[in-house]
């Protein structure tokens, strides 16, 4: 199966913002965000957009509803520890 995604999600930081509307503000200031440019760097995608679901959950939403056919937080806790551990209760561990 062969996996086209739209420009702003492989590449956020070099897409034209006019394409949405509706997710333009949360992606303009993920752009500028230094931090973001970092991680999208070091970390594979899905686990990029799961990073940013509690800064940007607008922009991450539209992006799990496009990637992942059924998105749930279990890709999340599966695929992306730093996701899981930020919902981790004080006191309890892994």
């Amino acid at each position: 199966m062969d996996h086209t995604f739209p420009e702003w999600i492989q590449q956020p930081f070099l897409a034209d913002v006019d394409d949405d509307d509706d997710l333009k503000e949360e992606l303009i200031d993920l752009q500028v965000n230094q931090g973001c440019q970092t991680k999208l760097r070091t970390l594979p995608l899905t686990g990029f957009w799961c990073d940013q679901l509690a800064a940007y959950p607008g922009v991450a939403r539209a992006v799990f509803d496009i990637i992942i056919p059924f998105p749930s937080t279990y890709f999340c806790e599966r695929h992306s520890p730093p996701c899981s551990k930020s919902k981790q209760l004080p006191g309890t561990t892994f």
